[in-house]
């Protein structure tokens, strides 16, 4: 906690620049201590990743003058698996009982670490083993990351299929980054059985972003353009989703849209349902609500339903925004589509979306628009008489 305040009195100061410095002199001096390394290594993660390269030296935050914008992102996070690591042999010859909850919080903690901007759009980075051995060079400009280059799929091996990965028998056998993620996940759920929700959890949250139809979003454009060729409706694109059992997906890959089955152990649904059945927590319900964005995504709109029901029943809804979303499947509902201008003389046309409904009635009736716009100025001209005047 000394280090924690420490660290923030620099930045009120405005001295970020001394972090390194400072840091590294206090890991020198605890070097012992597994828990100060652990909160070391948080501390890489949470400072600013930026700089500027002056003579030849780095000095991390804002520099005034010109200067080479550099960026430590990477190195950063070497230095905190390092930290992890370290933290993480040094509690392991540590049996006092006491320290189990903190065991799996420290493994946690590692695997956030691990997933450092690899969990979602840069997923294919986990494929690679880093090297803890050595710091990598800083480098030129801001570090952009997950946003430099949009989505590209989850990674597929060379024969199309999607990259899972397994879980090691330990750290020194992981052969990806990937692989000590599951590594540490599993050793959280080991160590702090009570954690499990929160793990599973985070679990199900990667490989949902990975495999969940969802990710065939950004073909919105493409497909809503093919909508008319029946010749495109395959069991492999947006429109087959409804056919979806629970142990299958249609998700794009780097490779594009590809159906394909889910193991149990990389099944985001099941990981999911097991939560919701399982904690009776804040995990539990976000667990549900999971699910029903899952189904409807899936366009099996009755299975959506019946979990957020059931989220009606066992947790309640003190905004009434279960309520509403319940309705909007299981009631009437409807609206209109924008329509653009008509030209006059021809019988215009609407377009309405609806739901669950049988018949619709309209009923017309011709606007005088000079009327209208008299009546509205006059009302705005009476609410407040003395700062607006229309002409």
């Amino acid at each position: 906690d000394d280090l924690s305040a420490a660290i923030q009195c620099l930045r009120n100061l405005g001295r970020v620049s001394e972090f390194d410095g400072f840091v590294e002199k206090a890991i020198k001096v605890h070097s012992d201590n597994g828990r100060f390394l652990a909160r070391a290594a948080q501390s890489y993660l949470d400072i600013e990743h930026f700089g500027s390269m002056v003579a030849g030296e780095f000095v991390r935050g804002p520099h005034r003058g010109r200067a080479l914008m550099m960026n430590s992102f990477e190195r950063d996070r070497v230095r905190a698996l390092q930290l992890y690591e370290a933290a993480i042999e040094k509690n392991a010859r540590d049996t006092k009982p006491e320290r189990d909850g903190y065991t799996g919080d420290l493994y946690l903690a590692c695997s956030r670490a691990l997933l450092g901007n690899r969990g979602w759009n840069e997923a294919w980075r986990l494929q690679y083993l880093t090297d803890l051995s050595v710091l990598p060079d800083y480098d030129e400009g801001y570090y952009r990351g997950d946003y430099q280059s949009g989505t590209r799929g989850a990674p597929a091996n060379p024969d199309g299929s999607p990259v899972f990965h397994r879980l090691p028998k330990s750290w020194a056998a992981a052969a990806t980054d990937g692989e000590r993620f599951r590594w540490c996940l599993n050793q959280a759920i080991e160590y702090s059985p009570s954690l499990e929700g929160r793990v599973l959890s985070l679990w199900a949250d990667f490989l949902c972003n990975q495999f969940d139809v969802a990710t065939m979003s950004e073909y919105r454009g493409y497909f809503s353009r093919v909508a008319e060729d029946e010749t495109k409706k395959n069991e492999s694109g947006p429109y087959a989703v409804h056919t979806l059992g629970q142990n299958e997906t249609i998700a794009r890959l780097a490779t594009g849209i590809k159906r394909f089955p889910l193991p149990d152990e990389f099944n985001y649904i099941r990981i999911y349902q097991k939560v919701a059945d399982a904690d009776k927590s804040d995990c539990a319900e976000e667990a549900l609500y999971k699910l029903v964005s899952i189904f409807e995504n899936r366009m099996q709109y009755q299975t959506a339903a019946e979990y957020l029901r059931r989220s009606l029943r066992e947790y309640g809804d003190s905004s009434n925004h279960k309520q509403d979303r319940l309705d909007q499947i299981v009631k009437n509902w409807g609206q209109f589509q924008p329509v653009t201008t008509q030209p006059a003389g021809v019988g215009a046309a609407v377009e309405y979306r609806f739901r669950n409904g049988r018949s619709v009635s309209f009923t017309a009736r011709e606007i005088n628009v000079h009327k209208l716009l008299a009546d509205l100025k006059e009302y705005i001209e009476a609410a407040a008489p003395h700062e607006v005047h229309l002409v």
